[in-house]
């Protein structure tokens, strides 16, 4: 049986017009075949994450991790890496994170705001081995969570930099900051957006 296809008209504003011949020009592409790409590449993402605007945030944050040098290894080779580092290495490894990290929630802060929604979206990129949780304690308070199974101390000092540097970067102040053996609990305030 064969399908008939419609052709469906939908109204899109001329600013998104605009965005989407801007686009097709450097790419030398027609701004239709621009849009269905665009669409069909957002689709294709949604089957896993229904949120349309969590699925263009993550694409976005990505990228900014791709333009920032990062690396994805497996976590197995991770491991053995930080615990074969010497000690001065493994210091300047946690530095660079520290910058990297805050480099990355200064941009987000920006791109994309600063929510305590936010704030956890980004933490689960650059900790996708972690549980993290988030305890909204008052109107300004929030607790996050950010629990690892199985984590040498070496990885919890990881953890702690990469926490804290993007903790900076979106401009929250730490009020505590506990590493425990498979834990690191922080309280934060500063969001500029609640949730």
């Amino acid at each position: 049986m064969s399908r008939e296809i419609r052709r469906r008209f939908v109204p899109i504003s001329d600013e998104i017009i605009q965005e989407a011949l801007d686009v097709a020009e450097r790419y030398g592409m027609p701004y239709s075949v621009i849009i269905e790409k665009s669409l069909e590449g957002l689709l294709k993402i949604m089957k896993y994450k229904s949120s349309i605007l969590e699925s263009i945030v993550l694409v976005d944050a990505v990228d900014d991790l791709r333009r920032l040098g990062l690396v994805f290894l497996p976590m197995s080779i991770a491991r053995k890496i930080l615990d074969d580092l010497d000690e001065a290495l493994f210091n300047q490894l946690l530095e660079e994170l520290s910058r990297s990290s805050r480099w990355f929630g200064e941009l987000s802060r920006v791109k994309r705001g600063s929510s305590p929604r936010e704030f956890q979206t980004s933490l689960s990129l650059w900790m996708p081995m972690t549980t993290i949780d988030v305890v909204k304690e008052s109107e300004e308070v929030y607790r996050f969570v950010i629990s690892m199974a199985d984590a040498s101390p070496r990885l919890m000092r990881v953890l702690e930099k990469i926490l804290s540097g993007m903790a900076a970067g979106y401009d929250l102040k730490i009020l505590d900051l506990t590493v425990n053996i498979n834990t690191v609990v922080v309280r934060v305030t500063g969001f500029l957006e609640k949730e």
